[in-house]
């Protein structure tokens, strides 16, 4: 999708699959935002979470696809540092009703 080629083009990385769930499991300890997390540039944080893939030394955000938004997804929720998670929504009212969520 268009938006997803303009962030890879300015310095996004997107993980998947098991560098996904490690990323999730680091980003938060007993449900608050990990310390290790917070003022780390996305290189690090990816270090630090032992996401053993090639992401290049120039990323700027880390970042995920998701589609659960709430307590159960550690993505979804304030991260602190350059990790985005990207949200499909069909419409304007769709997108709106994610965020409030």
């Amino acid at each position: 999708d268009k938006l997803k080629s303009l962030l890879i083009d300015r310095g996004v990385f997107f993980l998947r699959g098991q560098h996904r769930d490690k990323l999730a499991t680091f980003i938060h300890k007993d449900g608050r935002i990990n310390p290790q997390v917070v003022g780390q540039t996305a290189f690090e944080i990816a270090k630090r979470a032992e996401i053993e893939t090639d992401i290049p030394q120039g990323t700027v955000v880390l970042a995920t696809e998701e589609t659960q938004i709430g307590p159960e997804n550690p993505l979804s929720a304030e991260k602190l540092s350059p990790v985005l998670s990207l949200f499909h929504a069909t419409d304007f009212q769709q997108a709106l009703d994610k965020c409030e969520a």
